[in-house]
């Protein structure tokens, strides 16, 4: 049987002749990719944000490999070493590749997948090179053919080279009839009650702003600390869930154990000191504590609690998260991600740029809401009025820039403001100011807050004419 090496060499030497000259080739690098590929997960959402619909590979064998990952990952399937090489062995390529030992040997052709993307790059140069000297070739022998008609030849030219470059872009333009007909049908449901523009928070008051979370869209929630916004994620990640909804949760501060103890404390309506120290219990206490174990755990909510990821470690965890079917991924919190790798940060400034660009390419790449919470500068804590605002935003105006909403949370209790100016109890009151909302109203709304249970809830219709609902289409009106 010959080698792995020698076939890959003979079919060198074919393509050679078949083209006249070597043609631009890079075989070394292909392993390296394809050992990247096989090495990280996220690895091959690189290669195809680069490759586009092509397979860009020289060898046949290096074509069959990356074409088995590319099918797992638009399945939402893991790819892997083990993966991929089953796919082949069902296809029946596994030993025309190189079989199983083949595939161990790419893994070890790279160290890492930091240079994936420019590896990726001087392959798919080298494939256009290879396709335009392939349909040169063909219009130079046709041309020194003195049967051709030189009208039709120019025909035949424009139409290979615009078949070609119709394959490396795709459009996703759409005519305005068609997308016309999409939104009326959207319309229509809508009125008829029948669904929602977007995803549902769960709070009725919320979802009058939002009109639902918006696939590729950013939602930031922000404020100081004490406010309460993991508790108020917390709260619609639940809500969410219950209506059948699968959310994804990235916690960078807290473990994933207390953010799920903050769901019992929640569903049990069981205060967050009894559910981590148990033994405060009373036995119905207890009862009531196992009861709500069971229903947490029922929710379709992934917990990923690895601390001080990078915007590039995150994108490639939320691909994985895609894969098991989120409808909507939760960040908690920006400024506790990096910009770039360990060890590469810059200016804080430009790394939450990067983060919050990511953010946005990241919803827009898997069609979810992202709700991603952020911290505020201590500007707030200097100022009489401790309601927040744009400017407040820590760090960085491209958060605002780049989120579809910005909602603050603000506690009057928490600075030991118990009645408003009209002289409204405030107390376990927040409200929520609507500072940005891209095609919606802004304004301010309030909820309950109950901090022994860490829950936010809306307000009863009875109640909600105390802290009445603002709405407005201009910010400064409200006085924020």
């Amino acid at each position: 049987m010959p080698t792995i090496k020698r076939l890959h060499n003979e079919e060198a030497a074919l393509n050679s002749f078949v083209f006249g000259a070597p043609p631009p080739s890079h075989p070394e690098l292909e392993e390296v990719v394809l050992g990247a590929i096989l090495n990280d997960s996220s690895a091959i959402q690189i290669t195809v944000d680069v490759f586009a619909d092509a397979n860009p590979f020289y060898l046949s064998a290096h074509q069959a490999i990356y074409n088995a990952a590319r099918a797992l990952h638009e399945d939402y399937k893991p790819v892997d070493i083990l993966t991929v090489q089953a796919a082949l062995k069902k296809a029946g390529q596994l030993e025309r590749v190189g079989g199983p030992y083949f595939l161990v040997q790419l893994l070890d052709k790279v160290a890492s997948s930091a240079n994936t993307e420019y590896h990726a790059r001087l392959i798919f140069q080298a494939h256009i090179q290879r396709e335009i000297a392939r349909v040169s070739a063909e219009l130079i022998q046709a041309a020194n053919d003195p049967m051709t008609d030189a009208l039709e030849l120019l025909e035949k030219a424009e139409l290979s080279m615009q078949s070609f470059s119709s394959g490396l872009v795709q459009s996703n333009a759409q005519d305005a009839r068609r997308i016309a007909g999409q939104v009326l049908k959207e319309a229509e449901a809508i009125r008829s009650g029948n669904k929602m523009p977007g995803l549902s928070t769960g709070f009725l008051d919320l979802d009058d702003y939002y009109q639902g979370l918006k696939p590729g869209e950013v939602y930031i929630v922000a404020g100081r600390p004490g406010m309460g916004k993991t508790a108020f994620v917390t709260s619609i990640a639940r809500r969410i869930a219950e209506q059948g909804s699968r959310v994804g949760m990235f916690s960078l501060e807290m473990s994933k154990e207390q953010l799920i103890q903050r769901l019992i404390s929640q569903f049990g309506a069981i205060d967050l000191q009894d559910v981590m120290n148990p033994k405060r219990m009373d036995r119905l206490r207890y009862e009531f504590y196992v009861d709500a174990v069971n229903r947490v755990s029922t929710l379709p909510i992934l917990i990923d609690d690895a601390g001080g990821v990078s915007i590039a470690q995150a994108k490639a965890k939320a691909r994985a998260m895609k894969r098991e079917g989120i409808d909507v991924l939760i960040v908690d919190y920006i400024q506790l991600m990096s910009g770039s790798l360990a060890g590469e940060r810059g200016n804080r400034e430009q790394e939450i740029s990067s983060i919050s660009r990511g953010l946005k390419t990241l919803a827009k790449e898997l069609s979810i809401p992202i709700i991603a919470l952020s911290q505020l500068s201590r500007a707030v804590e200097s100022r009489s009025d401790k309601r927040p605002q744009l400017s407040d935003l820590r760090e960085s105006g491209s958060i605002e820039q780049d989120a579809y909403s910005v909602a603050f949370l603000y506690r009057p209790e928490y600075y030991n403001i118990m009645q408003d100016a009209d002289g409204n109890d405030t107390r376990g009151a927040c409200a929520v100011i609507v500072a940005k909302n891209r095609n919606g109203a802004t304004g301010t709304l309030w909820m309950k807050f109950k901090a022994d249970t860490v829950e936010f809830t809306d307000y009863s219709d009875k109640v909600i004419g105390i802290f009445p609902t603002h709405t407005t289409n201009d910010h400064e009106e409200l006085g924020f």
